[in-house]
């Protein structure tokens, strides 16, 4: 007599593999999910390190020519569009850009004179735009595998200024002429010996530029080439930008509260703020100027770029380049933004350069390409843990 497994037994094997299978699935999801999560929050950790030892390197400036999350049309470069009763958000393009998480964390404003000024000062004197007709729109002044010189970036490169400021143009315009002096007087010769006037030539160790613009004489001082040449480069994209822009992607106490009309379990806004060591009060918003914003206790203004230029990540190290680190966590298409994002503090007080007394602009944290902090990464994190032992 032949054994064998009814069709009951074999449909129950059957249902039982599936369940099994089912598990494991959604286990492997959940652990790829917290790998991930781990992996961007280790990007995190090491490109505030490089940063920070890039304006070491350049005499604590700001790095330059960030992305700017402004579209060429003067809007948040955003999947989310405006909606009445949306507390922080700002129109987006409705197609392509930012992932929704940040679209109403962040919102697109006129910058005072005082941030435009400030970040100037720190180094950040042009930025670039994104041309939301562009594919791939989610970083339009680059292709993947080209480096800068073999793109054209015509469009998209802009200056910081506002329309009826011309004072960036004169101070750069001073900057460009004076190269070759300045070269050469920060610049030690062959042979050169402290000791002996006669191998000096040109060096003088110090170099200051002097200008007019429309608040009187101006002057700044360099002590060393390699700020020179950090001034210089800025100052030739700015001399050279036929592009001006005066709107910023801001973080507002008051954004990121409401979607949709109703209260979010988790404030973006508010944790972008602590994670940058502020309380809301402390932050400026947009719409105040120097002044007002002053009068009001403020301390700061939170201005947020894209790092789509500044760095990659190499078997843990971090440098310059550009192929830009893009998020771990989703897809990188035109349907998402997929750069890490800076958070720049921005003085309400006047920043004069490094030889003044006043303080200057720093990036305060970095952000995940959705927006999330350290902390809003370490929640999902968490739930993805707790979500995996369940």
């Amino acid at each position: 007599m032949k054994s064998g497994f009814t069709l009951i037994e074999l449909l129950v094997v059957v249902a039982i593999i599936a369940v099994i299978g089912a598990g494991v699935a959604v286990t492997y999801q959940k652990l790829d999910d917290r790998a991930k999560t781990a992996m961007e929050i280790s990007d995190i950790g090491t490109i505030e390190k490089a940063i920070k030892h890039w304006s070491f390197l350049h005499d604590w400036a700001l790095p330059d020519r960030l992305d700017s999350l402004i579209d060429t049309e003067g809007r948040l470069y955003s999947q989310m569009t405006a909606q009445g009763g949306m507390s922080g958000v700002s129109a987006g393009n409705g197609v392509n850009g930012l992932y929704a998480q940040s679209g109403y964390t962040f919102v697109a404003a006129d910058a005072p004179q005082r941030v435009i000024s400030n970040l100037a000062n720190a180094g950040i004197s042009a930025v670039y735009l994104h041309d939301p007709n562009t594919t791939p729109a989610n970083d339009s002044t680059f292709s993947a595998g080209r480096m800068a010189g073999d793109v054209d970036t015509s469009n998209t490169a802009a200056v910081l200024s506002t329309s009826d400021n011309n004072d960036e143009k004169l101070r750069a315009a001073a900057i460009v002429e004076a190269n070759t002096d300045a070269t050469a007087a920060l610049t030690q010769p062959d042979g050169y010996d402290a000791s002996d006037e006669s191998t000096w030539g040109s060096y003088t160790g110090t170099y200051t530029v002097n200008w007019e613009d429309s608040e009187g004489a101006q002057s700044e001082t360099f002590n060393d080439l390699g700020a020179w040449n950090t001034a210089y480069a800025a100052a030739e994209t700015v001399n050279n930008s036929s592009r001006t822009v005066n709107k910023l992607a801001f973080i507002s106490p008051d954004g990121g509260a409401m979607m949709a009309g109703m209260a979010m379990g988790m404030n973006l806004s508010s944790e972008i703020i602590s994670n940058c060591g502020l309380q809301p009060a402390d932050v400026a918003r947009p719409d105040e100027d120097a002044a007002t914003a002053g009068a009001n206790n403020r301390k700061y203004w939170l201005v947020v770029f894209g790092l789509g230029r500044f760095t990659t990540l190499y078997s843990g190290k971090s440098v310059r380049v550009d192929m830009p680190v893009v998020s771990k966590r989703y897809n990188s298409d035109s349907s998402i933004y997929s750069r890490y994002l800076v958070v720049v503090r921005v003085p309400v007080g006047s920043y004069t350069g490094m030889t003044g007394t006043t303080e200057a602009p720093q990036v305060a944290c970095v952000l995940s390409p959705q927006g999330l902090s350290v902390s809003a990464l370490g929640d999902n994190y968490r739930n993805d843990v707790q979500k995996t032992n369940n």
